[in-house]
This record gives structure tokens, C-alpha cells and sequence, in this order.
């Protein structure tokens, strides 16, 4: 990089080689009085060449230029480049003419196209007094940006020749709506995606520091948990590094923090809610920056939830500890050291009684919520060991999986005098052979998986396969989770002396190992030129990793749980699609985006005539797109004019050498 200026003009320009690097979008220039210490920035697009203006008499100033990719993410910054502002700067110089500017009104952060007669002769800029920074963008126009305390009065051009005066009517910054903590945004559901743009944001009185950083623009969000549990903050793909924090309470000033990440930390936040209870949400930018930001809420992935657990420590009777339950009085209660050194057992059956039912219930109450998005996979753990000390006994134990209703789902069971599984559906045919046993001397672990989003479940015995893919239902009854019972079946309605013995029970909530779609991505119709993101919530073992796809062709780096599309012409209309990736498998979701072409517009519209001398005229364009200007007296024969790059839909065009012909037409060309 390397500045330059002339004797007694406050301006420096700033020059740096292009990167040679395809990925590259733009470039930001870094600025501040103090070595390696910025307070300015100006983000300079694809231009190599800017010039700052208002410099201080003998002040030295130090840059460095970084580039971004097309997500907005910048890299390690340049070496740095200082330069010491002149002293004794000469007055201004009487007026050198005028200009055309487009828009005319605009708020703090309004970029200006400004159209003199030689833009690269101009050195500063300045809002009513207020300077400000530009680059001259070609040989037909110079973008400047509306200071921060501009208003509204003359619009002031230093050049070579003197100075070029015009008007500018500054008007309020509109920032986003969600900007003060009363007016929070409000998010709905375990499961929720939103973006914005923080530009404009404010940090109000009272407010606190948001990750212990000072920040200064920030957004606010309120939810309102539907369940309680682990969730997470995800604002992966913000253009810039934002700061999260979750509190409770009714006051900006009085909130009482229940996470927050430590800047600059851009990752997840993890915290804990409670249902029922409403927690404010602040995004911040790191620094006060701001810009478009991402953000993701969902129940934690890859977390475990405990339903409940029994160790029977207490020698108490069983029915009624903890709230269990027994279907017949006197079968059941808890004995000392069965299984030696586990303390209490649990157990079903050891009394001989005549019944009135052949099936015996223990259980203790459940009535858990199964959420099928985020943790549909039940996981049942229990050690138990079949007592029959004469082997006489032809009854069976083990246990069965009800729903909400007490419809019983299926079972798993141990035939006491037989060493055999048998396991039962709910579908009227009673117990069925596995085709495995079990060793009744010994104390085995058995352990029931139930995944309710695919009605299937499996099981095993110390770690070995005895059943696997059967329907948790057969004939659609609810998959609800009502409890796990002990269950006795007495095929001749009088119980014996075998008995079950039970410890360690155990039943938790979690996710699929393998990745699925909690959230996809919605389908949208975006105005031309606007800005949309695309974002999925997904779930599954990880790391996760994503890629989109627009109409079948993967996007280059757009790798992230969020897909931003910026200035959208209709030529991003079309399938967008993202693939959700980890150890155990794939998934993907889809959503369809429309750019409606704009309406039918004149070309040029307003001419006007600043003087005698001169033509300005508007231009009606597409953003993005670069322009040629055409000229002719005779529509047969056209020179160019200049050219532009349009930054928005309409761009002003100033011809100066008007009066040099009877009477001229003009016409835009691609270049």
C-alpha cells in the first residue's frame, strides 16, 4: 500500500495490488491515530484506490487493508502504511462549478453517487461542514457516505480548481424495529430461525454490556420457553462478530443474566430454560459494529434429557416410594444386597397368592412429552435377574412399554423355569419366541431402544441383540410415553415364589445419531435487488456439516447452517437445497425462492439542466450491473460517454459538453 497527497490539501490517497485470490469480494480499510489500533473503517468494495479527507493538521495516521469473501468474512489484515497530515492547509477556493448527486436525501451511512465534471480531481467531501469519506469509483462519478452528525445544507466539493457547492437534505436514520428492548421481536416455539440487519441499531441507557463488551448496536428478541431444557443460540453465519446474551426480567436496566458468550467468542451460546418462564435475547455487534446477522434457536443437539431414574436406596415398601404403583398389593416390594454391593433391589412376584387377573403391574407414572424432532429416541436401562431357586415356576417377568392412554405398546419377557425371550406386540397375537435366553444365575443388563419418530424399537441383554426393528405400534395407537412397567404374567392366575428382581432404572430422551431436519428452509418470494436468507435447523451425533445446492449445483463455500442471498436479481430464482451431513448418514430440506422481474420502467427520466451548459438526467438501472454511456446527434453514429457500475436502481449522469452540440441523444449500453 502506498498514500499520497499534495502540500496543503488535508486529504490522503491510499493505494494496494490487487489480490489475485477468485474468492475475494471486496476490500475494508482500516484507520486509526494510534499504531495497529483502528477506529475507522470504510468497506471500499472491488476499489484499490480511495482517498480520506478532513485530515488533521500534523496528525499521523496509520491504515491497513484486508479483503472479504462473499460471506462477509474478512482475513489477516495487510502490513500497515502510516502517513503525517500536512500543516498549514490554504482556504478553499472560490466556486469551480457544480454537480449532480443521486439520491439528493438520505440518512447517516447513505452512499451518494456524485457526478462533477472530473471526480478524480476532487480531495474532500463534505455534508453541511461534516467531512466525509468517498472513492472516486470512475472517470464519471465519485460515492461518497453520509457522515454521522451530518445535516441538512450544502453539499461541498474541494477540487483542483476550487469549490463545488450543492444541496443535500439529510434525513433520520429508520433503524430496525426491534432495536429498543421494549420493542423486542418476538420468537415462537422450540425451534426457530430469523435474520436482520443490525445497521442503525443503538445501545440504550441503562442497557448492559452484552458478553462484557461495550458493543453499541444492539437488537432484541423474547421467547417464551415451550419446554424445559438445554438450548442453543446459533449465529453462525453473521457478517460480523456478534455478541449473545440471554436474561430474565421486565427492565433494560434491571435484567438478571442467564448466559452470555465471551467476546469476541462468535460460536453457539448454550443455556438452560424452564417452561413457562420468558427470557430476553440481545445480539450485539462485537465493537458496535453491524450488518446482517443469523440467528438460530433450538433444544440443544446431542443432549441427553433424564426422564426419571431409581436406585432403590430405601428399605421402605416400594408401592408409593417415588410415586410408584402397584396393580395388585403384596407382590411386590425391596430387599438389601440381592445383587451384591448395589445396596437395595427392587423386586415383582416371591409371594404365592391366588389372583383375580394373570397379569401383575409395577410402574411408577411417567407422562413424558416426547418431542419427535429433537429427541424421539427413548432409551430404557434396567439390571434384573429371574429368581427361581426350584426351578418349578412357568411364569414369565420382564417389562412392558405403555403410552398416555395405558394402551400397552410391547414387551419384553423372561420366562421364569424356561431361560427364554419372548417379546409382544400390540397387535392381539401374544408373546413371541426371540430366539435367544438368558442365564437366571446371573444379574443382566437389558437396555430397550425406542425411536417414536420411526415407531421402531430394538433391544438387548448385557450388549447382545436379542430383538430389533419392531413396530412400537401396530395399529397407530398413540406414541406417547406413559411409563415402563414391571409386568408378571401368571398363565394360571396364582402367583408363585419366582420373582423378578430390578436396580438401576433408568430412562432418558435423545436425539437421532444420524442428522435430520429439525427446521428447513423456508420457500420465499424476494423483491429484485432485496436481501433473504436461507437457514436450517438440524439435529443429529455430531459435527454437522452442511453444503447448499442451487438447482442442483453445489455453491461454492456456502457451507454453514445459513445461506445468504444479497441482491437478488430473478436470476436467483430457483431450488435451493441443503445437505445435512455427520459420521451416521445424510439428510437435506429444500425451499423454492422467486425474484418477480421488476415493473416496466422508462429508461431515463427527469432530465434537467443545472445551467445552460450542461444535461443531468436519472437513470432508471438494474443494481449490480455495469453501464455504458452513449451519446449521439444523428442516432446513427454513438460515442461512449463513460461508464458506471449501478450500486442501486437508479443512477444520475452529468454531461458537460452539452452545449457543444445542437442537440444530443443518449442511451445506455452494456460494456
Amino acid at each position: 500500500m502506498f498514500c499520497s497527497a499534495a502540500h496543503g490539501i488535508q486529504s490522503v490517497s491510499l493505494a494496494w495490488n490487487a489480490s489475485t485470490d477468485p474468492a475475494i469480494a471486496g476490500y475494508l480499510l482500516h484507520y486509526g491515530i494510534k499504531s495497529h489500533s483502528y477506529t475507522g473503517e470504510i468497506n471500499v468494495g472491488t476499489n484499490t484506490v480511495v482517498t480520506l479527507s478532513g485530515l488533521t493538521d500534523g496528525q499521523t495516521y496509520y491504515f491497513a487493508v484486508g479483503c472479504y469473501d462473499s460471506s462477509g468474512v474478512e482475513g489477516t489484515p495487510s502490513s500497515e502504511a502510516s502517513f503525517v497530515a500536512p500543516t498549514n492547509a490554504p482556504p478553499g477556493q472560490p466556486s469551480a462549478g457544480s454537480f449532480v448527486e443521486t439520491p439528493t436525501s438520505g440518512s447517516p451511512g447513505t452512499e451518494v453517487d456524485i457526478f462533477p465534471a472530473n471526480p478524480g480531481s476532487v480531495s474532500s467531501v463534505n455534508f453541511n461542514g461534516v467531512n466525509a469519506s468517498f472513492t472516486v469509483v470512475s472517470n464519471a462519478y465519485l460515492a461518497a457516505i453520509v457522515p454521522t452528525g451530518a445535516t441538512t445544507g450544502p453539499l461541498n466539493l474541494t477540487t483542483t480548481s476550487g469549490t463545488m457547492v450543492g444541496k443535500f437534505t439529510v434525513t433520520a436514520f429508520i433503524g430496525p424495529v426491534n432495536d429498543k428492548f421494549a420493542n423486542a421481536q418476538v420468537l415462537s416455539g422450540a425451534s426457530v430461525s430469523t435474520w436482520a440487519s443490525t445497521t442503525g441499531a443503538t445501545k440504550e441507557p441503562g442497557e448492559p454490556n452484552h458478553g462484557g463488551n461495550i458493543g453499541g448496536a444492539s437488537v432484541w428478541y423474547r421467547w417464551t420457553a415451550p419446554v424445559t431444557g438445554a438450548y442453543t443460540l446459533d449465529p453462525s453465519g453473521t457478517q460480523f462478530v456478534p455478541l449473545l446474551a440471554v436474561y430474565t426480567g421486565n427492565s433494560v436496566s434491571q435484567l438478571s443474566v442467564v448466559a452470555s458468550n465471551a467476546a469476541p467468542a462468535s460460536g453457539p451460546l448454550n443455556f438452560q430454560a424452564t417452561k413457562g418462564v420468558t427470557y430476553q435475547i440481545a445480539v450485539d455487534g462485537y465493537g458496535g459494529k453491524s450488518g446482517n446477522m443469523m440467528l438460530r434457536l433450538s433444544q440443544s443437539a446431542n443432549v441427553i434429557t433424564s426422564i426419571f431414574s431409581e436406585t432403590f436406596d430405601s428399605l421402605s415398601t416400594l408401592p408409593g416410594q417415588d410415586g410408584w404403583v402397584s396393580s395388585v398389593a403384596g407382590l411386590s416390594g425391596i430387599t438389601a444386597n440381592y445383587f451384591s454391593g448395589d445396596g437395595s433391589q427392587g423386586y415383582l412376584g416371591m409371594t404365592v397368592a391366588g389372583l383375580n387377573t394373570n397379569t401383575v403391574l409395577l410402574y411408577r407414572p411417567l407422562n413424558f412429552a416426547i418431542n419427535t424432532n429433537e429427541q424421539p429416541i427413548i432409551q430404557f436401562s434396567v439390571l434384573l435377574q429371574i429368581y427361581d431357586p426350584l426351578n418349578q415356576y412357568r411364569d414369565s417377568f420382564g417389562w412392558a412399554f405403555r403410552n398416555a392412554s395405558g394402551q400397552q405398546l410391547f414387551s419384553v419377557m423372561f420366562g421364569s423355569g424356561t431361560g427364554q425371550i419372548t417379546y409382544g406386540l400390540d397387535d392381539g397375537a401374544g408373546q413371541r419366541p426371540t430366539g435367544s435366553t438368558f442365564n437366571p444365575v446371573i444379574v443382566s443388563q437389558l437396555e430397550i431402544t425406542a425411536d417414536f419418530s420411526q415407531n421402531e424399537w430394538s433391544a438387548t441383554l448385557n450388549g447382545t441383540p436379542i430383538i430389533a426393528g419392531q413396530k412400537i405400534t401396530t395399529v397407530q395407537a398413540a406414541l406417547t410415553l406413559g411409563d415402563v412397567d414391571a409386568e408378571a404374567l401368571y398363565p394360571g392366575f396364582v402367583s408363585g415364589g419366582d420373582a423378578m428382581l430390578f436396580d438401576n432404572y433408568m430412562l432418558t430422551a435423545a436425539p437421532e445419531p444420524s442428522p435430520g431436519i429439525v427446521l428447513g428452509p423456508q420457500s420465499q418470494t424476494v423483491a429484485w435487488g432485496g436481501t433473504t436468507a436461507l437457514n436450517v435447523i438440524a439435529s443429529g451425533e455430531g459435527p454437522l456439516s452442511y453444503q447448499w445446492y442451487f438447482d442442483g449445483e453445489p455453491i461454492s463455500k456456502a457451507t454453514n447452517a445459513g445461506l445468504w442471498l444479497t441482491n437478488v436479481t430473478s436470476a436467483a430464482s430457483g431450488n435451493y437445497d441443503v445437505a445435512v451431513i455427520n459420521e451416521n448418514g445424510m439428510t437435506g430440506a429444500g425451499c423454492q425462492v422467486t425474484v418477480p422481474n421488476p415493473p416496466v420502467v422508462a429508461l431515463i427520466a427527469n432530465a434537467t439542466s443545472p445551467s445552460t451548459n450542461t444535461r443531468a438526467m436519472n437513470f432508471n438501472v438494474t443494481s449490480g450491473h455495469s453501464y455504458r454511456v452513449l451519446g449521439s446527434t444523428n442516432l446513427t453514429l454513438w460515442s461512449s460517454l463513460g461508464s458506471f457500475y449501478a450500486k442501486g436502481t437508479n443512477a444520475a449522469y452529468y454531461d458537460a459538453t452539452v452545449a457543444s452540440f445542437p442537440h444530443r441523444f443518449y442511451r445506455l449500453a452494456s460494456p
